[in-house]
């Protein structure tokens, strides 16, 4: 499946609230196995922009960026939106990711008792992976 590295992001962090329900055991498989994948990925996206900025970024006498609070500093307004054009382009590129797919009729044994049911923001945060 192709996704944009913005949305790998966005995914993989809400996987993270969804795994901590109580589902049936092939469901759970299924969110774990493609948090796992997003998550490799989302560690390469945070490595690749954290390069851009490190070029971009003001720096101290031994290399190390400068920060001001929590945020990066530039020189000027050039090298923010240079590294700001490159950080964009980056979460725009699109990957084909080996996302494991269920149907929506596994889905529904949330409804059963015992488990815990999946409220409509776990619904859409599930959507990438739903075979219809």
């Amino acid at each position: 499946m192709k996704l944009k590295l913005s949305e790998i992001r966005n995914i993989s962090e809400r996987l993270e609230l969804i795994e901590e329900k109580r589902m049936p055991v092939a469901i759970g498989y299924v969110i774990s196995k493609n948090k796992k994948i997003l998550s490799s990925e989302r560690e390469a996206i945070a490595e690749s922009a954290g390069k851009i900025i490190s070029k971009y970024c003001k720096k101290d006498e031994s290399g190390t960026p400068v920060l001001n609070g929590d945020y990066y500093t530039f020189d000027d307004e050039k090298q923010a939106k240079l590294a700001n054009d490159e950080i964009t382009e980056l979460y725009n590129t699109e990957i084909e990711v080996p996302i494991q797919t269920i149907s929506l009729d596994v889905l529904k044994k949330c409804d059963e008792t015992g488990y815990d049911a999946l409220s409509l923001k776990d619904m859409e945060a599930l959507m990438f992976m739903i075979l219809e």
